[in-house]
């Protein structure tokens, strides 16, 4: 599926923000809704991008929803990637789960390292792995937390 755009808007969010076009039209769209149906759409955005999983941007990406739904519930605002750590120290402190700490600094190091230069099968493998188990520990955290609609 495709979207089009006005060429004068993709170029400000592209060169101007120097963001990525359709994340910004995602938060966007996600900041209008209210809090029901956004963590609807948190849960359902990581399950898209855990079916996905091709890379360690995929990867990421589905933990970063997931983190923010938990964020929503918790009354916790992510606007920067300090944020998201700060998240993952909060739930290691709550659940008592050092793992998680290790876990997301891995997982981090999928973005971060994605972009400037491709990681080596081994070490992608790792970051992957906690990545995945730290989206497993946000997913139980989620069902035990009794915040979302009955629908998820």
């Amino acid at each position: 599926m495709q979207v089009e755009i006005p060429d004068v808007i993709y170029a400000f969010i592209t060169e101007s923000l120097g963001k990525d076009a359709s994340n910004v039209l995602v938060d966007a769209f996600l900041s209008t809704l209210d809090k029901g149906n956004r963590l609807k759409l948190y849960v359902k955005l990581s399950e898209e991008y855990e079916r996905k999983e091709i890379d360690g941007e995929a990867c990421w990406k589905a933990l970063s929803y997931v983190f923010k739904a938990i964020a929503e519930i918790e009354g916790i605002e992510i606007s920067s990637y300090q944020d998201y750590y700060s998240l993952a120290d909060y739930l290691s402190f709550k659940l008592n789960n050092t793992e998680i700490i290790k876990y997301f600094l891995n997982a981090e190091k999928l973005h971060a390292e994605y972009h400037p230069r491709p990681q080596d099968k081994d070490s992608l493998r790792v970051r992957m792995d906690h990545c995945k188990k730290l989206i497993e520990v946000a997913k139980e955290y989620l069902r035990k937390s009794k915040s979302l609609p009955e629908e998820i």
